[in-house]
């Protein structure tokens, strides 16, 4: 029989850790207290996405040590 039986992989389900949260959190809050949406952090910080600031503030990433800098002077 010509059919493959291989089951497709199940997406990965993503790990967060408490600090990652914390830290989400915070930089959520921190922006929002700015009145700044995730549009403009991506412009300030040329992020290519939305979702790499939104995994960010959801603690699903934690925040780029090479960037941390440039979140601070935001």
């Amino acid at each position: 029989s010509g059919t493959s039986t291989r089951k497709k992989p199940s997406p990965r389900k993503r790990e967060t850790t408490p600090l990652w949260k914390r830290v989400g959190a915070y930089v959520k809050k921190r922006r929002e207290e700015l009145g700044l949406s995730q549009g403009d952090i991506i412009d300030a910080l040329g992020y290519k996405s939305r979702n790499a600031v939104s995994n960010i503030e959801v603690g699903i990433e934690g925040l780029p040590a090479k960037r941390i800098y440039d979140w601070a002077d935001i």
